[in-house]
């Protein structure tokens, strides 16, 4: 399996998504769109707000609702941010 970011479980095939610590250094566990400085860009958002976002961004790029829950519902409780 390819390494995915430990808080939406988006895809980290590519070392452009990666993200920041807060020293600047590459934080190789979670994209860009999560992390950014050491910090989450999301602030204190819970799991669930986080996968209706995931749920929203899935269908707007063209995923069927159900999968898109579905997948949501299976892979982000188990990612590192919300264990």
């Amino acid at each position: 399996m390819d390494k995915i970011c430990q808080s939406c479980g988006m895809p980290l095939q590519d070392d452009k998504y990666l993200s920041s610590n807060a020293d600047g250094s590459v934080n190789t566990t979670y994209c860009f769109y999560c992390y950014k400085g050491g910090e989450f860009i999301d602030g204190c958002t819970t799991l669930e707000q986080k996968m209706e976002d995931c749920i929203a961004i899935a269908t707007q790029s063209g995923v069927p609702k159900k999968r898109a829950e579905d997948m949501a519902k299976s892979i982000l409780p188990n990612l590192k941010r919300w264990q």
